[in-house]
C-alpha cells in the first residue's frame, strides 16, 4: 500500500509513485509560501506585511521584507524613528533657546546647557536669560535710612524693601559749639542708619530728647524811624509889666517948718525887678521854642 512521507505529501515514500495526499498542504500563517508539514511551496493567502511602512520584517511571520518607506525622525534633530521608533541617526544636532537651556527648543529633548542659569542679582530668583526659577542667596541690604524714631527701611540692590524697628546701642557724644549736651544725658545710636538718641533722667523716668544743635545766626537789627513827632510846644510870652513910676507927691511942710518927703508908691521898683527876672528865666524856653520851628520849617 501507497504511503506518503506526510499527510500532505503527493508521492509514495517507497516507490515514489504519485499518490493522493491524506490531507491538504497547510501554511503556517497566511502569508506564507511554504507547507508547514512538508515544505512544500504554495501560493501565500495574503501577502507579507510589517507593522509600520518602514519596517523591514513581516509582521505576521516575522520573514524580512521590504519596507514601504525608509524610518525617519519627526525632527531633524531626533534620533529614533517617527514610526516604528527605532534609532536613527539625526541630521542636525538639538539645540536649546538659550545658552542656559536645558532642553533643545525644536524636540524638547534634555540637553546639556552651555551655561548655567545666573540671575541679575544674587539674590534673584529668576534667571536673567531665560526666566527660569532658581535658588536665590541672600539679600544684601546696602542702604538703610530712618524713617522715623521708631523704624528706618533697608534697601537691597535687587530693589527689595526691608522695614526693621532701630537697634539702639550707647554711644558718646561730646558737647562743642554747634552741639549742646544736658548733664546726665545718655546717647545711643542705632548701628544700621547712623541715627541717634538722647536719653535723659527726669525724677527718676528717662525721657528722650536728640541732641541740640545750636547754629549763631547773626542779630540784625533795624532802625526804624521814630514814629513821634513832636509837636511845638504852645509858645508862653512872659508876662512883663512895664509900670511907670508913680508921679512924686509933693512935699508936705509942718507946723514947724521941717520939709517931709511924701511916701512912696508901694510896688513900683519892685514890680520892674520881678517882671525882669522873668524874663530872663523864660529866654531858655523861647530859644528852644524857636530851634523847634526852624527844625520844622526844614
Amino acid at each position: 500500500m501507497h504511503e506518503g512521507a506526510t499527510p500532505t505529501s503527493d508521492t509514495c515514500k517507497y516507490c515514489g509513485k504519485e499518490i493522493t495526499p491524506a490531507e491538504s498542504h497547510t501554511p503556517a500563517y497566511e502569508c506564507s509560501t511554504t507547507c508547514k508539514d512538508c515544505g512544500a511551496e504554495l501560493i501565500p493567502l495574503k501577502p507579507h506585511a510589517g507593522q509600520f511602512e518602514c519596517s523591514d520584517t513581516c509582521a505576521v511571520c516575522g520573514e524580512a521584507i521590504t519596507p514601504a518607506k525608509t524610518c525617519e525622525g519627526e525632527f531633524a534633530c531626533s534620533e529614533a524613528c517617527r514610526y516604528c521608533g527605532k534609532a536613527i541617526t539625526p541630521t542636525a544636532p538639538c539645540s536649546g533657546e538659550y545658552e542656559c537651556s536645558t532642553a533643545c527648543k525644536v524636540c524638547g529633548e534634555a540637553i546639556t546647557p552651555a551655561k548655567v542659569h545666573a540671575g541679575e542679582y544674587a539674590c534673584s530668583e529668576a534667571c536673567k536669560v531665560c526666566g527660569t526659577a532658581i535658588t536665590p542667596k541672600a539679600h544684601s541690604y546696602e542702604t538703610c535710612k530712618s524713617i522715623d524714631s521708631t523704624t528706618h527701611k533697608k534697601v537691597c540692590v535687587c530693589g527689595d524693601v526691608l522695614i526693621e524697628d532701630h537697634s539702639w546701642v550707647e554711644a558718646t557724644v561730646e558737647a562743642s559749639p554747634s552741639v549742646s549736651v544736658e548733664p546726665g544725658t545718655k546717647f545711643y545710636v542705632c548701628p544700621d542708619c547712623s541715627v541717634k538718641k538722647g536719653v535723659v533722667t527726669v525724677g527718676g523716668e528717662d525721657e528722650t530728647t536728640e541732641p541740640e544743635t545750636t547754629t549763631s545766626e547773626p542779630e540784625t537789627t533795624t532802625s526804624e524811624p521814630d514814629a513821634t513827632t513832636s509837636e511845638p510846644e504852645a509858645t508862653v510870652e512872659p508876662d512883663v509889666t512895664t509900670e511907670k513910676p508913680a508921679d512924686p507927691e509933693p512935699a508936705v511942710t509942718t507946723q514947724s517948718g521941717a520939709v517931709t518927703e511924701a511916701p512912696k508908691a508901694s510896688g513900683g521898683c519892685g514890680s520892674v525887678i520881678g517882671g525882669s527876672l522873668i524874663a530872663l528865666l523864660m529866654l531858655p524856653v523861647l530859644f528852644s521854642v524857636s530851634l523847634l520851628k526852624k527844625r520844622d520849617e526844614q
